[in-house]
């Protein structure tokens, strides 16, 4: 798994380059997917692995292939990494991955979720109201590029999303990395405990009901507008 494989050196103030690497491995893994209009729909910590200083893409089981334009199924997964879409029920596309990979990249630069609450209610309402801040203590060394890579991505609207492609092309990713040019696959024991302590995400996922429930807790505060 990708936490089991970061650097002692990695923590919420540093290893910015660390992280802009992960995260161009996985966009340039996830280009090869949305150009045969495939949408993985399950990015998460858990299905992203280390071998050697190579990032992996695993875990397809909830991948689908577009039609027309669109994916409609009943897609679950972790409740923190998953796009407002997934969340709300409605038909997806390739944006929802691009969802994700902001929550990931997020995460990765602070530690922390941006979308975390009290309880999985909580947190998908978080999700569907794209309810976050850049402005936390945990991102204040982290760069305004990343900032803006993240914020380009965290948007409700999809039209609005970056596309794999944008992603790409950001400046954030784009630029060449000042120092870190290498992952050392070693994270002590304490620190992922601590972590996966911190982090409820690691060992649970959303049932679909608390999906629908959210679902239609916003139709009806839209339907109220």
């Amino acid at each position: 798994m990708l936490l089991d494989g970061l650097s002692p050196s990695f923590s919420q103030k540093n290893n910015e380059d660390q992280v802009r690497s992960f995260i161009r491995q996985l966009l340039l893994a996830l280009k090869c997917l949305h150009d045969k209009k495939i949408a993985h729909l399950d990015l998460r910590p858990e299905v992203l692995l280390l071998r050697d200083d190579r990032l992996l893409l695993a875990d397809f089981g909830q991948s689908r292939r577009l039609h027309k334009g669109k994916i409609i199924a009943n897609i679950t997964g972790s409740p923190e990494f998953v796009s407002p879409e997934i969340a709300a029920g409605i038909p997806v596309t390739l944006a929802s991955d691009m969802w994700s990979i902001g929550a990931l990249t997020y995460v990765l630069l602070s530690g922390i979720s941006p979308f975390l609450g009290d309880n999985d209610q909580e947190t998908v309402r978080n999700v569907l109201l794209g309810n976050y801040s850049l402005g936390r203590k945990e991102l204040a060394d982290v760069s305004d590029l990343a900032k803006t890579f993240i914020s380009q991505l965290l948007t409700v609207n999809i039209r609005n999303r970056m596309t794999v492609d944008d992603a790409l092309l950001h400046p954030w990713i784009s630029a060449p990395c000042s120092s870190v040019t290498s992952v050392t696959p070693s994270l002590t024991p304490d620190a992922v405990k601590e972590f996966k302590y911190r982090h409820k995400w690691l060992v649970r996922f959303l049932s679909g009901n608390c999906y629908l429930d959210e679902q239609q807790k916003l139709v009806d505060r839209r339907g109220g507008r």
